[in-house]
């Protein structure tokens, strides 16, 4: 699954200070699983200029050879920016209801993202609804008929969602239930003619639970049988509010 949030660049920089001297290869190490989880470019500025093969620093930079090194990687920065295609930058409110609501539509291409069910909820002018510690995954949206916001993940209680990788089907089908039971949700939910719109539920690059637009999906009757499972294909990768 594609992570969370993907801006057109991402990237991590870090100060090597003297304890980092006899660390090349841990270093190394470290900056591949940053990039490995984060997408993100890794550049490292060390403070000092030279180190012996035991590690010991034999030379610091001047502060002016340090200030450039920064300003060296401002330099890569503005030139990212001034090459990104409509380049938005992280404002902190990107996630917020008011956000969502202003902007009025979701689009898959537009990496849009919500926090919570709640906020869902709130940004469709409703309430999620609340079942002690439960909160059910799916809701009306209000004055459309037979479409709802559905927010699954990969397991939910007694279902289990699976997402493709293109990000264009759902196979959605309760984990313990009789052959006849999942024929019946998938005809209930081809009849009704119901539509989805989706928000599935994912990690972002620090462990934080996401849900993520992935578009508006109705039911494929013809692989919903060959399954004997409930198949969400998308049929848009848009939804205006």
């Amino acid at each position: 699954m594609a992570d969370l949030y993907l801006p057109q660049f991402r990237m991590v920089v870090e100060i090597d200070e003297g304890q980092h001297a006899g660390n090349g290869q841990a270093d190394s190490a470290r900056s591949a699983q940053i990039v490995e989880v984060s997408k993100s470019e890794v550049h490292r500025i060390p403070i000092y200029k030279t180190v012996d093969d035991a590690g010991n620093i034999l030379e610091w930079k001047s502060l002016d050879e340090f200030n450039q090194d920064i300003d060296d990687v401002i330099d890569i920065i503005r030139n990212k920016k001034a090459a990104a295609k409509d380049f938005l930058p992280w404002t902190g409110d990107i996630l917020s209801v008011q956000y969502h609501q202003s902007k009025g539509y979701f689009c898959v291409s537009d990496n849009d993202y919500v926090k919570t069910i709640d906020d869902i909820a709130s940004i469709f002018g409703t309430t999620a609804t609340h079942l002690g510690f439960y909160r059910r995954a799916g809701f009306n949206i209000p004055g459309k008929a037979n479409t709802i916001v559905w927010c699954p993940s990969v397991y939910s209680d007694d279902w289990t969602n699976m997402l493709s990788d293109d990000g264009t089907v759902i196979v959605e089908f309760e984990t313990e239930a009789s052959s006849d039971k999942r024929m019946q949700h998938y005809m209930n939910a081809h009849r009704s003619g119901q539509i989805r719109v989706t928000f599935f539920k994912a990690k972002d690059s620090l462990g934080y639970n996401f849900y993520r637009f992935i578009g508006v999906f109705s039911v494929d009757l013809v692989r919903s049988v060959a399954l004997n499972k409930t198949v969400w294909t998308r049929i848009s990768d848009r939804f205006v509010l």
